[in-house]
């Protein structure tokens, strides 16, 4: 009985620490992302895929910002993004594939893009880097980086 009793024991903390490992993967893997994407200097776009920022005062104090990412129906796979600022914050930057699972888009498929969103204390001026990746129908890495300088609008 004891025996069992610390074979269980054993089986939980090993259990706990490989989630641990898993979740420390991901930070770091969304650290370099981030890193990546902050130090990208020049936009390498995809003229199929249509990529639209889009930023709103929601009052005085916070900015909505999102990017919208229509697919047109290219193949997709393994898709990873990430949507960065250069302002100071304490919300994680919006992303897909790093911490969730990673989404997949077909010719057929329902699914017709993507969008991230988050949240900004208002500033008046804020340069926003999206990437996205994915690998095509044939298997091969696409990378594209697209940029977008917002100025509040003072009238």
């Amino acid at each position: 009985m004891k025996k069992m009793l610390l074979v269980i024991v054993l089986s939980l903390f090993l259990c706990s620490c490989k989630k641990i490992d898993e979740e420390a993967k991901k930070a770091n893997l969304y650290k370099d992302y981030v890193n990546e994407v902050l130090n990208v200097n020049e936009e390498v776009k995809n003229d199929k895929l249509d990529v639209k920022f889009e930023v709103n005062e929601l009052s005085n104090d916070y900015l909505n910002y999102a990017v919208y990412v229509n697919t047109n129906h290219l193949v997709m796979k393994d898709v990873i993004a990430i949507l960065v600022h250069d302002k100071e914050s304490e919300n994680l930057f919006p992303s897909i594939g790093i911490y969730d699972d990673k989404v997949s888009f077909n010719k057929d498929s329902e699914k017709l893009g993507i969008k991230l969103s988050g949240f900004l204390e208002s500033n008046k001026e804020v340069n926003f880097k999206f990437m996205i990746q994915y690998n095509d129908e044939e298997g091969k890495l696409n990378k594209y980086y697209y940029f977008y300088n917002y100025r509040q609008n003072l009238t």
